[in-house]
């Protein structure tokens, strides 16, 4: 059966739903394109990222602006209907097995389509999962600086005034924030076999074994959630790439479609709209600005000859 139709290829794409909440339209249709039943709010995300990849072919390809500048839920959305409703008619196969577009052409579309369908949904997987391990990381973060900050307090408190005590703990120094270098801070000052035994004692009677294992332990946490999210970042990045990879496909073949389509179609404009390709009544609001101010140019070197005919004169 025909998907319901919405006029979605016109020029002013880049604005269709800016004033019935965008970003709640675009994540609900995700979460049908995607057979989700709760919001995938990553793979939304993504889409900075897989249009920042389009700049170059914007700029290169100028008639698939309007396609590329839709978000990937819409493309989706849109890809299937333009495939699928020419599929379900009769008429529209004929008349565009004259233009050299067979039925095999259009199952051959549908499989591109399932590829940027099935690559999205990985793409919103990996997301998914990246975030989680970002927030896991970042959690084992806060938990690591704030142990290594108290026992800093501590230390500095037991050993003040004793700058080779001090020194010798790795606490003479402000504490790093780049990663790798705080754990090896964190490791060198949980580390009581290089200290001397007088100092070992000083610290065990403030931060008895089991404290200094647990700041241990959020160290060898923390070890463990970056190296997870390194993972899952990566696994992201390349889901996203071939995400990326599978939608520039689906865009090239829509808009090539849509091209031939106008031509093919144009005696029968509801049949355009039936593939969800809007067809203009009349002038757009860029052309009648363009008509006016070339108007208005004219206008101004008419008076312009007209005045120096009348110096010269």
């Amino acid at each position: 059966a025909d998907m319901t139709a919405r006029p979605i290829f016109t020029e002013n794409i880049g604005n269709a739903r800016a004033d019935d909440g965008g970003g709640r339209v675009a994540q609900a249709l995700l979460n049908r394109e995607l057979n989700e039943d709760r919001p995938v709010a990553r793979a939304v995300g993504h889409q900075q990222n897989y249009n920042a990849t389009q700049t170059t072919h914007r700029k290169q390809n100028r008639p698939m602006k309007t396609f590329v500048n839709q978000n990937i839920p819409d493309q989706l959305h849109n890809a299937r209907l333009l495939i699928e409703n020419t599929q379900a008619s009769a008429a529209i196969l004929a008349i565009m097995l004259k233009f050299g577009y067979t039925a095999a052409d259009f199952t051959a579309a549908h499989l591109i389509y399932q590829k940027a369908l099935d690559a999205s949904k990985l793409a919103a997987a990996e997301g998914g999962s990246a975030e989680l391990g970002t927030a896991d990381f970042q959690k084992a973060m806060a938990t690591a600086r704030g142990r290594f900050a108290d026992f800093g307090r501590i230390a500095r408190g037991i050993f003040k005034g004793d700058k080779p005590s001090i020194s010798a703990l790795g606490l003479d120094k402000r504490r790093p924030r780049a990663i790798a270098k705080f754990i090896d801070a964190a490791e060198k000052l949980y580390d009581l076999s290089k200290l001397t035994p007088a100092m070992t004692q000083k610290i065990k009677k403030r931060c008895d074994d089991q404290w200094l294992s647990e700041a241990r332990g959020e160290v060898e946490q923390l070890k463990v959630a970056r190296n997870l999210q390194k993972s899952l970042d990566g696994g992201a990045q390349d889901a996203t790439a071939a995400q990326t990879a599978a939608l520039n496909s689906l865009v090239e073949w829509c808009v090539e479609y849509i091209a031939v389509a106008r031509v093919a179609l144009k005696k029968t404009p509801q049949t355009l709209e039936k593939l969800g390709i809007a067809v203009r009544n009349s002038r757009s609001k860029a052309q009648i600005q363009g008509v006016r101010k070339a108007a208005a140019t004219r206008r101004l070197n008419r008076e312009k000859k007209a005045a120096t005919i009348s110096k010269a004169a």
